[in-house]
């Protein structure tokens, strides 16, 4: 084998994994704002509604 040299299969199943892991940090960033939203709205809304 040469240096540098690898399998494709083994190449595919590399850029599968990372895909999926910038799969799963998009879905936690959206996880994270949508927990922030709720938390807000838990607290009361917003200051500026207040009359």
């Amino acid at each position: 084998m040469e240096l540098g040299s690898v399998n494709y299969p083994a190449v595919l199943a590399a850029e599968q994994g990372w895909q999926q892991a910038l799969i799963n940090l998009a879905q936690a960033r959206a996880n994270r704002f949508a927990d922030s939203a709720a938390l807000f709205m838990a607290l009361g809304g917003g200051w500026w509604n207040r009359t």
